[in-house]
């Protein structure tokens, strides 16, 4: 049965790969049966809050505030208000202009190469990693980078990370933003509202004779099955704007800068693991710790990069997942056509580096007390 389901996923993951080879020249995403389909099937989702809501209403209104339908009507909009999609707010401290001037420069650069206004605001971590996201409140795209991987980085491979990211502001990556989210948020609102939590032996004896936790079971086996089915239909299309957005990081910096870039991810796991190394933590807490995993992100030990990349060549073609596996997106990028000219910054990597010293430092040093103070306490 596995080895039918590893057919079927890799069947089609190649078929996702040609597709985005077909579509190399569309920034947005081509219309589709599956992707129809899949925004049916989130409206579908996010209207039950406004249904249910709309349905507390109607009784009120054609009881003429009789008691019992005005408290059924008002349970029931309180349910939907529960179940709708909240505003996600922006918690994390974040970077803007006059903070980061040097950066934003660099990103208005590419910005303005892809075609869409630059990030209104930057997050600074602490993973081998980048992101782009987008918050209500306030509405923000913000731009994602972690120390360890930008450390690592050379200036062609920074710009094609920039630009890969960017790329999802304009490509309608379902992960990013939009119905899809507000579709998982809803379905997990109503797992929320089956969930059974820990249920002692005497309650579910009385349970069982009203039908409670059976039904609770039956609820959250229907809500799990939509979301698998939902998921589906982000994943593939979370997939296809992966795609797009390296072949934009292309046009931008290259095909061999986003090679590089998607061949340093490969080595993620032995860079956290190189933390190790500076055991036990308490001296020099800096960000050595993020030059020490970039180290590793960077390395030019050949043995070590062609062990991590046969490992990522070995991770199964699927579509079950958020991101292609990274040797097909090196395939796709290989395909695609070498731009006429890519993008050669004015900004000043030294000086951009200058400025995020101070950040780093910090970050540094709340991680490794972090770390001795979890060794300390263990």
């Amino acid at each position: 049965m596995r080895n039918l389901i590893d057919k079927w996923q890799a069947r089609h993951a190649d078929a996702l790969l040609a597709q985005a080879l077909r579509e190399t020249g569309n920034v947005a995403p081509r219309l589709t049966l599956r992707a129809a389909l899949g925004y049916v099937i989130a409206t579908a989702f996010v209207a039950t809050a406004y249904l249910i809501m709309g349905l507390g209403v109607f009784i009120i209104a054609i009881s003429f505030f009789e008691w019992g339908p005005t408290i059924l009507g008002l349970i029931l909009i309180l349910f939907g208000y529960f179940l709708r999609p909240k505003r996600i707010k922006n918690t994390a401290k974040t970077y803007r202009r006059s903070d980061l001037p040097q950066l934003f420069a660099l990103l208005d650069e590419i910005a303005q190469r892809i075609g869409t206004p630059p990030p209104d605001g930057v997050h600074i971590d602490r993973d081998c990693n980048a992101y782009m996201t987008e918050f209500r409140h306030p509405h923000d795209w913000i731009l994602g980078i972690g120390l360890p991987f930008w450390t690592a980085l050379t200036g062609p491979q920074r710009v094609a990370l920039l630009a890969h990211e960017m790329a999802h502001k304009v490509n309608n990556d379902p992960l990013r933003s939009g119905l899809y989210r507000d579709a998982q948020e809803v379905l997990l609102n109503w797992h929320d509202t089956f969930y059974i939590d820990e249920v002692t032996s005497f309650e579910m004896a009385i349970g069982h004779r009203a039908g409670a936790p059976g039904m609770q079971l039956i609820g959250m086996f229907v809500i799990e099955q939509l979301h698998g089915l939902l998921m589906r239909f982000v994943f593939y299309e979370s997939q296809r704007a992966e795609y797009r957005a390296d072949a934009l990081a292309v046009q931008v910096a290259g095909r061999q800068a986003v090679i590089d870039l998607l061949e340093v991810t490969t080595r993620a796991e032995p860079a956290y693991r190189a933390v190790r190394d500076l055991y036990p933590y308490r001296s020099e807490q800096n960000g050595r710790i993020f030059d020490h995993m970039a180290k590793t992100l960077a390395t030019q030990d050949q043995d070590l990069r062609r062990r991590y990349f046969k490992l990522a060549a070995e991770e199964k073609r699927r579509v079950d997942s958020s991101h292609p596996p990274t040797t097909m997106r090196i395939e796709f990028v290989g395909a695609l056509y070498e731009p006429d000219s890519v993008l050669v910054p004015q900004a000043d990597f030294t000086l951009l580096d200058a400025e995020l010293e101070p950040i780093k430092h910090k970050e540094g040093q709340r991680l490794m007390q972090e770390l001795f103070d979890a060794e300390v306490n263990m």
